[in-house]
This record gives C-alpha cells, sequence and structure tokens, in this order.
C-alpha cells in the first residue's frame, strides 16, 4: 500500500496540470476561433477613426479597445452589442508606421472570468508624401541645395533632362546645372520609403537685382559705356546697331564697348547684357546723337540730331507771319526746359 500512494499521487498531479494545461489551451483557442475581427483593408496617417466588425457576438463579449502608444481608447459593451460595425474615434492621427494594437474582453463561459486578448495588430499606412524645401532659384544658380525627409530618394530634371545629383547627408541633397536656360524648368522628385512621391517645379528666370543702364552716345566717341548693375565679369554687353552688333565687357558693374567712328545719327539702339550661357539677363534703349551741345538759330531736324533729341512734348502758336512752337523736355520731377522756335528755328532756350 505505501508503494501505490507513491505512485499514485505523482500521478494524479500530473493529471491535474495536464488538466489545466489543457483548459487554458482551449480558453485561447475558444477566443480565436469564436470571435473573428473583419477590419477595414487599410489605416492610413490620415485616419482618425478605427472601425471593424465582430463576427459572431454573443452574450460573453463584454468589450474591445485600442492601445496605441501607450494611450487606451475603449468600445463599451452596448456599443459591441447593438452596432454591427464598431469604430473607435482617435483624437488625432498618427504616423505611418505606428501600431494599433486591437484587444477583444469578454467572458468565460464556465469560469465567468474576464479575459482580454490581442486580436488584431495594424501598422499605419504612410501616404503623407515627403517634405521638400527648395530655394529660389535664378539663372545665376548652377548648384541647388535641397532638404527632404531622411533617406529619401530624390531626383531631379532641368529642361527634360536628368541632373546631377548628391546626397550631403540623409536630409540635404545638392543638384547641379550645368548650362541654366532662361523660363526652362527645374524638376525635383522625392520619394519615401513608403513610395510616397512629391515633386517641385520651379522656373528659372532673371534675378531680380540685375538691370542695365546706357549713356547716350554721340557721333564720334570711341566707346559706349554705361551700368550693368548686378553684372559679373564673366557676362558681355552687346550693342546692336541695324545688322551689325559690339560687343563690350563688364568690370565692376561698368560696361565698356568699343564702337566704329562712322555709326549715323540720329538712332536708336539697343544694349543686351547677357551672361557666359546667352541668357539675355538686361536690355535698353540709348540713342545715338550729332550735337553736344545746341545753339540759337538751330533748325528742328538739327535739334532732332542733338543731345535733346525729339520732345516729350510740343505746343503751337500761330500769328501773322510767324509761326511759334515750344518743345517740351521733361528731366526729373520737377526740372525741365523748353525750346522756343520761331518760323522752324530756335529762337530762345527756357530752363526751369
Amino acid at each position: 500500500m505505501i508503494c501505490s500512494t507513491k505512485i499514485i499521487k505523482p500521478l494524479l498531479l500530473f493529471i491535474l496540470l495536464f488538466g489545466v494545461t489543457l483548459i487554458t489551451n482551449v480558453q485561447i483557442s475558444h477566443a480565436e476561433s469564436k470571435y473573428q475581427v473583419e477590419l477595414e483593408p487599410s489605416f492610413t496617417d490620415k485616419d482618425s477613426v478605427l472601425s471593424f466588425e465582430i463576427k459572431n457576438k454573443d452574450e460573453y463579449l463584454i468589450g474591445a479597445k485600442a492601445i496605441v502608444n501607450g494611450k487606451t481608447y475603449e468600445v463599451d459593451e452596448d456599443e459591441l452589442y447593438f452596432f454591427t460595425s464598431n469604430d473607435i474615434y482617435f483624437p488625432n492621427t498618427f504616423k505611418g508606421g505606428t501600431e494599433i494594437k486591437l484587444y477583444i474582453t469578454y467572458k468565460d463561459a464556465v469560469t465567468n472570468e474576464e479575459i482580454t486578448e490581442e486580436v488584431a495588430n495594424i501598422k499605419v499606412t504612410d501616404t503623407t508624401p515627403p517634405v521638400i524645401k527648395v530655394p529660389s532659384v535664378d539663372l545665376r544658380s548652377t548648384s541647388v541645395k535641397i532638404t527632404s525627409e531622411k533617406d529619401a530618394d530624390v531626383s531631379a530634371t532641368f529642361n527634360g533632362k536628368k541632373i546631377k545629383v548628391k546626397k550631403n547627408s540623409d536630409t540635404q541633397w545638392t543638384l547641379y546645372i550645368s548650362k541654366p536656360i532662361k523660363n526652362k524648368k527645374l524638376v525635383i522628385t522625392a520619394k519615401d520609403a513608403a513610395g510616397n512621391t512629391k515633386k517641385i517645379t520651379k522656373t528659372y528666370s532673371v534675378p531680380y537685382d540685375i538691370y542695365l543702364s546706357g549713356y547716350s552716345i554721340q557721333v564720334g566717341d570711341k566707346y559706349a559705356k554705361g551700368y550693368a548693375f548686378g553684372g559679373k565679369s564673366s557676362d558681355k554687353v552687346y550693342l546692336k546697331v541695324g545688322s551689325k552688333t559690339y560687343k563690350g565687357s563688364v568690370k565692376k558693374e561698368n560696361f565698356s564697348i568699343r564702337i566704329p567712328k562712322n555709326i549715323s545719327s540720329p538712332k536708336t539702339v539697343t544694349l543686351y547684357l547677357k551672361d557666359k550661357y546667352n541668357n539675355t539677363l538686361a536690355t535698353d534703349k540709348v540713342r545715338i546723337y550729332k550735337y553736344g551741345k545746341i545753339k540759337i538759330g538751330m533748325t528742328k531736324k538739327q535739334i532732332k540730331n542733338s543731345f535733346y533729341g525729339a520732345p516729350d512734348g510740343t505746343e503751337t502758336s500761330v500769328y501773322a507771319n510767324q509761326k511759334w512752337e515750344q518743345w517740351h523736355y521733361y528731366v526729373g520731377n520737377d526740372l525741365k526746359t523748353i525750346l522756343n522756335f520761331l518760323n522752324g528755328k530756335l529762337y530762345s532756350i527756357d530752363k526751369f
């Protein structure tokens, strides 16, 4: 009998432990098989409501909840019972890659014990395009530094052709434009790890602080001169007279163009400021004139062929055997000159 007791006790203990294990396994299996959860196809970083449906609801089901970033969001028992589809509302959206764990709570049919089990692990889908920061560009921009998301894939085209992109760090790249062209487009594309893309387009334009101002040219001058504000030493200034073009250089924003002595007058000609890529950066109109000084007795044609040129406005008065004309020239805001003609010849000069 003693020997039998020693054998029976371990046997009973083994049976008891094995039985508990079986019950536990049945409880887990019961929850997984009985409460089947159906979710929306995806939950994105733009969603703030998690919708789901629990199949085969019964009286033992008492709750559902989601845990996100350590915070709990619950659905109470009444909502689970009265609605086919259930919603968990979040106060905000979540970043792509965030985990949302969905739990179901029910009572065991035998022990009446409350059991909470994880029934779904949802990963938030990233649908937000990466942010790209691109500075303003102009014809002086042959390299452009941009920033985007960490480890994004960045590519670029200029004038429809792929250009070199150098990665400086996880978030910064440099784009290289070998030949800037006015009014052509730079297109930058960033693609993140989730496959979202963002494009930014910039149009190459003339820098806002570049302009050209030339002096009037008197017949016999050896040079056409003026200012190329914002001009570089690599830029050139061109003077077009009829079918001929003359070229000059820029030095410290001043330009000088050697011209022939036989340029006729009067004439209005055009100056062009161009960069080394042949982009026109600025233009100006200047006059070529013959007379640097005027004197009484000059004809109207001679005045037009002088520094004064054609007037800004005229007035005419006719009397017996006399025809008076006034030619008005306006300089600045307040100053002006009036040339008075009698019968077609300069009679007097009035300055105000």
